[in-house]
């Protein structure tokens, strides 16, 4: 085998490698949730399973055990948020907000998720709004609408994993 022709082989062998890594890396999805009282990390399991039956590779992280600049490594990402006092973001996850939404994720994806009390307030899931806002200033595409869950989320997990579900298969036949 002459030199050149060794050259050629081996580039093209490292062209596709890089294309695997790059089609391994679309698959990975990080769930970020931020919660108080525990029914955000609920829905972001449900949501985590239905991702996974997507065949997605999901990552779970609670946001104030995380540092924001994570989520440049992933090309989805699904956000979710309780709703605290008047329509604002838990005070876990305010801070992972203030550095999120000061990236730049052009090419990346993301779903909201925001839990919240119809009953008892005024301002129904403005966690979720806040997240919205969020994502527009990063140029992050938002996948679907919104899911905004009233209530207590117990015996609704279903609900949220093939929410989960449609957001990946969404985000799959984007890339």
């Amino acid at each position: 085998m002459s030199e050149v022709h060794f050259r050629f082989t081996f580039k093209l062998f490292m062209e596709r490698i890089l294309q695997v890594i790059s089609f391994l890396k679309m698959k990975e999805v990080l769930v970020v949730y931020g919660t108080c009282s525990g029914n955000a990390e609920l829905v972001a399991q449900a949501i985590a399973e239905g991702l996974s039956d997507a065949n997605l590779n999901v990552s779970v992280k609670r946001s104030e055990l995380v540092k924001a600049e994570i989520v440049k490594d992933f090309r989805l990402i699904v956000l979710v948020c309780s709703t605290w006092n008047v329509g604002k973001l838990n005070d876990n996850y305010i801070q992972f907000d203030k550095d999120f939404r000061e990236m730049n994720l052009k090419d990346h994806y993301v779903g909201i998720v925001g839990l919240g009390d119809s009953s008892n307030y005024d301002i129904f899931c403005g966690a979720a709004d806040v997240m919205e806002l969020s994502v527009e200033r990063t140029s992050a595409t938002q996948l679907g609408e919104s899911l905004r869950v009233d209530g207590p989320p117990h015996g609704r997990l279903m609900e949220f994993k093939d929410w989960g579900n449609n957001i990946g298969n969404m985000y799959l036949q984007h890339v």
